[in-house]
């Protein structure tokens, strides 16, 4: 991994790798670290990148600030709902969705140090990591259905994964947060 190079094309993650760890920091403290475009591009390309680098063993995923990620960038959404462009939407939808494809098969062990709230899709992003160790004053919340939306960023398949087909979808479908 070329860290010089591919640093300069990062606006909202940093990487620092160290005795073959990658240290993922999601950086858009100001906005809770929320997913945006150019996020979700950067943690794509970092996963392909970490994928097929053999000095990267793994990789350990947190957010810069009090907040691990607070979900979906609400602005940008709310924009492309505003310009009713369906290919602006299909284009979110698909590059989220490729964003959890290549995260989930990254091939490496990937633990999510969960500093803080991680909502929506940063619950998804967090239940993407094959091991999370949350800070005690971090929670959990999927408001999708307050929002009349679906679950996304895999996290429908990824929270019945982790804690059982029954289970999984009561914070989904009730709204509870969830404290570990």
């Amino acid at each position: 991994m070329d860290d010089a190079e591919s640093s300069e094309r990062r606006v909202h993650t940093s990487v620092e790798v160290r005795d073959g760890i990658a240290l993922l920091t999601l950086r858009r403290p100001e906005v809770r670290n929320a997913l945006g475009t150019q996020m979700r591009a950067e943690l794509r390309d970092l996963a392909y990148e970490f994928a097929s680098d053999s000095a990267v063993r793994g990789v350990i995923l947190t957010g810069e600030g009090t907040s691990f990620c607070s979900g979906g960038d609400l602005k940008e959404m709310h924009a492309l709902r505003e310009s009713s462009l369906e290919s602006g939407i299909a284009r979110y939808l698909h590059d989220s969705m490729a964003t959890v494809l290549a995260l989930r098969s990254l091939g490496k062990p990937m633990i999510a140090a969960v500093n803080g709230p991680a909502v929506g899709a940063g619950f998804g992003l967090a239940l993407l990591a094959d091991l999370r160790v949350v800070a005690a004053d971090a929670w959990f919340a999927a408001p999708f259905v307050e929002r009349g939306l679906m679950p996304d960023w895999g996290l429908s398949y990824s929270l019945a994964e982790v804690r059982g087909p029954g289970e999984g979808q009561i914070p989904v479908a009730v709204r509870r947060a969830l404290r570990c």
